[in-house]
């Protein structure tokens, strides 16, 4: 296309216009900044951590659960705020959230489902989360009952990692 533009630009003595239309323009600006490994960890450290490791000792042990899958990865975290809530606490639950999607590498593809849950927990030197999952395989889709079809195989998965290190 640009070389029309360049074309046009000759024949008429303008220049064209440069493209200003968002790539995405139905995206809407995200709520929050974006997330890498690296702003994930500085706010784990500085306010997460703290703030969880004092949940841990408050409360015991915290169950999550999650499924996964269709395009999504939906985490649920035991006693977070509700998702529209104005609490601030919600984004501490956001970021942990987060963490643990990327710690168990929890894939939200749309060729399968998955659930899972397990507990965050606190030992001597970490923070700890035991989970187990089950994944099923999409094979094929019924229109008429709008449905996804599983095939029959599962896949296991359990363990139990560190969230991360106490200083």
């Amino acid at each position: 296309m640009g070389w029309i533009n360049n074309l046009l630009a000759n024949l008429f003595g303008r220049q064209p216009k440069p493209n200003t239309t968002p790539e995405y323009p139905d995206a809407l600006p995200s709520a929050y900044p974006p997330r890498t490994a690296n702003t994930q960890a500085e706010d784990l450290d500085r306010k997460v951590k703290p703030w969880l490791i004092g949940q841990l000792k408050e409360r015991g042990n915290i169950p999550f659960s999650w499924e996964s899958g269709g395009d999504e990865a939906l985490l649920s975290i035991s006693g977070s705020p509700a998702w529209d809530s104005e609490d601030p606490i919600l984004r501490h639950y956001e970021d942990l959230e987060w963490h643990i999607v990327v710690t168990l590498d929890i894939p939200d593809a749309g060729e399968f489902r998955m659930t899972g849950n397990g507990e965050i927990y606190l030992d001597a030197s970490a923070v700890r989360i035991k989970y187990s999952s089950v994944l099923k395989e999409v094979v094929d889709y019924d229109e008429e009952k709008d449905m996804e079809i599983f095939g029959e195989d599962e896949e296991l998965d359990s363990g139990d990692t560190i969230l991360f290190k106490l200083s």
